[in-house]
Order: structure tokens, then sequence, then C-alpha cells
């Protein structure tokens, strides 16, 4: 299996532009697998797979590390969606859907959680 890796560290203000650039990666078959603090790996399948990029529900440095209750609650409660969890970081969970969906549609709720 073919694998790329991308090196880049991302705030939690570029949660919109994660979600875009890992959604091009797919069209093109790289699908994402990993995704540390400071890359991504992709591996490279055909699929047709949407990425959608979630902020955790708690965000401290010491729980970056390990999955907290609050995060968790919300991995299950996507799950409940149908979206299929892929990986976290600490400060995203990225899921799967075969549907297009856009989770964040109010551009000044998302920024009041993380101001």
């Amino acid at each position: 299996m073919k694998r790329k890796y991308r090196l880049m560290r991302v705030m939690i203000y570029e949660r919109k532009a994660l979600e875009n650039y890992i959604n091009s990666m797919a069209k093109d078959n790289w699908h994402v697998d990993k995704l540390g603090l400071n890359y991504i790996r992709f591996e490279n399948r055909e699929d047709s797979i949407h990425y959608v990029v979630v902020l955790n529900g708690d965000i401290e440095e010491k729980d970056m590390m390990y999955e907290t209750n609050a995060q968790k609650k919300l991995r299950s409660f996507m799950e409940d969606f149908d979206l299929n969890f892929v990986c976290s970081n600490g400060m995203f969970q990225i899921y799967s859907s075969r549907q297009d969906l856009d989770i964040y549609t109010d551009e000044q709720t998302e920024l009041s959680t993380i101001c």
C-alpha cells in the first residue's frame, strides 16, 4: 500500500482549511489514516469518501495525548449520525462519510468556540 506524509502544523482556527485539504487529497485517492500534531499520513486507495474535521470538546495541553471523557462523548455522538471515526490528534477528530456533510454551518458559532 502506498503512503504519503505531509508535514504541517495545523492550528485550532484552521479547522476548515484542514478539512478542505483532506477532501482535496481524497479526490485524488489519497485518504487520511493518521493525524499527528505535525503531520498527516495518507494512504492511496480508490474510494469515494468525504471527510469532516471536528474540534474536540475540551482542548488542553495535558489532554493532547489521551482521549478525554468529553472527546469520547463527542466521538459517540458523531458515530450515532453514521459518521465513521478515522483518527484524532487531540485538537481535532476526523470522520468519514459517503455523503458530503457540512457540520459547521454558522461561522460565528464556530469562531466563538475557539476564541
